[in-house]
């Protein structure tokens, strides 16, 4: 066994003994991968719905919207719920 081989398997043995032990993270994406996020549109408040509904007869201003943005490992609580691989499913959320 040369050299490298060795550190190939100790690397691997490395691996295995943290996901063995819990301590890897499966992502869901690749870090920065653009994604889509449902938010709250900043154009939109309770003055502005009220407005429209008085001038149109209905609120015509989203209150949520949908923007593609960079996956974070801070994303990953909100994953399925508020982010997601594709505009479509972001857009179902609404």
């Amino acid at each position: 066994m040369n050299a490298m081989d060795y550190l190939d398997k100790r690397e691997l043995d490395d691996y295995r003994a943290a996901d063995t032990a819990g301590l890897l993270v499966r992502l869901p994406v690749p870090l920065g991968s653009e994604v889509w996020q449902v938010c709250n549109n900043p154009a939109w408040n309770s003055g502005v719905g009220s407005a429209e509904m008085f001038l149109f007869g209905e609120v015509q201003t989203p209150c949520r919207i949908v923007q593609a943005t960079k996956f974070t490992v801070r994303m990953i609580e909100d994953w399925g719920i508020r982010v997601f691989p594709t505009e479509a499913e972001a857009r179902k959320m609404l």
